[in-house]
């Protein structure tokens, strides 16, 4: 409820826009400040953006632990509304126009970004600002599997999925696809992951909420292999595929990574259409 509150105080007005002696704008500090960390993520983190921005309502992390965490955390409590929605509208959509309209150069942006940019991104870049893409990040896989028993939990089964973790071990990224078995609809439901060792010790644990209306007998798919990370675009017919994906960063190698082996991932919850709700172990 505060939360709520809190974000509904900050967008309650927008301060008209500062310009130059010649009525163009003037981004403000915190604006550039935020876009200049967006460049400083990591291919995983990115990705993690764009799905985070594509919500209806993106929430800010609390509490925040992560660069990413951090820079979401400020593009809801920093920016003026009008930039929080220009932010939102490149970020989850591929869209710079509102960001261009607000003084915004295609520099202060940076490279066009295969998961966020739209597929002209480089044409449109190129008349004011730089058009090379990102290097990819050096990932490996770990093997993707499901507890015995859990495939089917609550009515959701999990058909498959992969994660990657970066060599570094200053990320994770892991999609999966999934399909209502059950003979109600589904509004949310809740994965829980875990990164094993070799010997099964498990090193890093986390969960993923997952909303939306999906009809019994639903399969909602994720992209299908590591690659298409970087092929899938926010304006193509298939971004929705990234709202299967999560990403966890930080900005140092995480111990957890370093040792992890496979990963396993299963249904906690389930909240279906008519106000019921399914929790593992009842």
């Amino acid at each position: 409820m505060f939360l709520l509150a809190a974000i509904s105080t900050v967008a309650a007005g927008d301060s008209p826009p500062v310009s130059n002696g010649y009525g163009q704008p003037i981004p403000s500090k915190d604006l550039i400040k935020v876009l200049a960390q967006i460049q400083k993520l990591d291919q995983g983190s990115t990705l993690g953006l764009h799905v985070w921005a594509g919500y209806s309502r993106p929430q800010p992390p609390d509490p925040p632990l992560t660069p990413l965490d951090d820079i979401e955390t400020a593009i809801i409590f920093k920016l003026s509304p009008s930039e929080r929605d220009a932010m939102l509208s490149w970020a989850g959509h591929g869209d710079r126009s509102k960001l261009l309209a607000l003084g915004v150069a295609n520099a202060d942006i940076g490279p066009c970004v295969d998961s966020i940019d739209k597929s002209d991104c480089n044409t449109i870049a190129s008349h004011g600002g730089t058009t090379s893409a990102t290097a990819p990040a050096a990932f490996h896989n770990l093997p993707f599997t499901v507890p015995a028993g859990n495939n089917q939990d609550g009515g959701i089964s999990i058909e498959r999925g992969f994660a990657i973790v970066k060599n570094d071990a200053t990320s994770e990224t892991h999609c999966l696809t999934f399909k209502n078995v059950g003979v109600k609809k589904v509004d949310a439901l809740t994965f829980v992951y875990k990164l094993h060792a070799q010997n099964g010790e498990v090193v890093f644990a986390g969960s993923n909420l997952r909303a939306g209306n999906f009809e019994a007998g639903q399969e909602v798919a994720g992209p299908a292999a590591a690659p298409d990370l970087g092929t899938l675009r926010s304006d193509g017919p298939d971004k929705m595929l990234l709202a299967n994906c999560w990403t966890k960063s930080a900005t140092v190698a995480t111990p957890g990574l370093l040792r992890a082996a496979y990963i396993t991932i299963g249904v906690a919850s389930v909240t279906y259409d008519d106000g019921t709700h399914w929790a593992l172990g009842q």
